[in-house]
């Protein structure tokens, strides 16, 4: 969806969904530009404000949805549950006060842009980008299941290419290359410290064969998984 503007004579309800989905993946990745982009065009501004009609109560209410909404996606991005909330009845506040539609609607364009900023600077002061930090975690917290990039995407609510692009650039290796890794070191604590097979410690892990686990921990390691155990036992 990128530099594709929507125009007034293709937007209607499916757009709308369509358009509402990709601001709050864009406030999710603190992409402002990218929001701003959609909106840049008078025509997408004026279909818009004409699709939500007149009842400035339904409106307010229907905004407030939407900026539920957008709260989320803040802090799937990284900012604070409290300083999310903050934003939230601030603009909700100011929404309320609102002498128009209009008005309302230029408020959900401040709203969406403080969100996707609060994000990007959360992004900076990490010194990596946050939906990376949250795809490590959920790969180390789930080594004993299927993990595969299209599941971190889903989890992580990215898509599989942005997310692939994401890791590559902060975390300087692929989705499953990362994976792999932390498998491997897994395995290293499970020879340490266990008695299990090597067959046990690769299905275990999700190895698809046991000779596949041994190739990959021999890559990374140098050794295989047996001499490994071998030379940890000798070391006591």
């Amino acid at each position: 969806m990128d530099d594709k503007l929507l125009t007034a004579e293709r937007f209607g309800q499916q757009k709308g969904f369509a358009l509402r989905n990709y601001c709050l993946k864009c406030i999710q990745d603190g992409d402002w530009p990218a929001i701003a982009r959609e909106f840049s065009d008078e025509k997408t501004v004026e279909a818009i404000l004409a699709a939500m009609g007149r009842d400035k109560e339904f409106v307010f209410y229907s905004l407030l949805y939407v900026w539920a909404q957008e709260e989320h996606s803040a802090v799937l991005g990284g900012v604070s549950e409290e300083e999310a909330s903050r934003l939230f009845f601030k603009y909700a506040g100011e929404a309320r006060r609102a002498a128009s539609i209009r008005e309302m609607f230029a408020l959900h364009l401040r709203l969406m842009r403080d969100y996707a900023e609060a994000v990007a600077r959360e992004n900076k002061k990490q010194g990596k980008n946050a939906p990376v930090l949250r795809a490590q975690r959920f790969v180390e917290d789930h080594l004993y299941e299927e993990l595969t990039p299209a599941r971190l995407a889903a989890e992580t609510h990215f898509s599989v290419d942005h997310l692939s692009r994401l890791f590559k650039q902060y975390a300087g290796e692929t989705v499953t290359a990362y994976i792999q890794r932390q498998r491997i070191e897994e395995a290293k604590r499970l020879l340490r410290h266990s008695t299990l097979s090597m067959a046990d410690i690769s299905a275990n892990l999700c190895f698809c064969s046991q000779s596949y686990f041994a190739s990959v921990f021999k890559k990374q390691e140098g050794v295989t998984p047996r001499e490994y155990r071998e030379r940890v036992q000798k070391e006591g």
